[in-house]
């Protein structure tokens, strides 16, 4: 999980996150999905790949904002160091 996104790079790519082969084996994952048509899928996925970009959006704004902010600080305030 990217900390800035807040999301995989799986489901930035693929809008699911992957079943790694120890999450089958331990049973975390359903194994029995139900099959949907082509289309809905199509659908389904579109939408989930737009809301997850949006948020990503966000979240990498507000990283951003808060980026600045600290970059702000350390520049208008500087250490009183002497000589290294």
């Amino acid at each position: 999980m990217n900390q800035h996104t807040g999301f995989s790079a799986n489901m930035m790519m693929l809008g699911r996150n992957i079943w790694k082969p120890i999450d089958i084996l331990s049973g975390v994952t359903v194994a029995n999905q139900e099959e949907t048509p082509y289309a809905d899928y199509v659908r389904a996925l579109h939408e989930q790949l737009l809301l997850v970009h949006k948020t990503a959006r966000e979240h990498l704004h507000s990283a951003q904002e808060r980026q600045k902010k600290d970059y702000d600080l350390r520049l208008r305030n500087p250490s009183s160091r002497k000589g290294i």
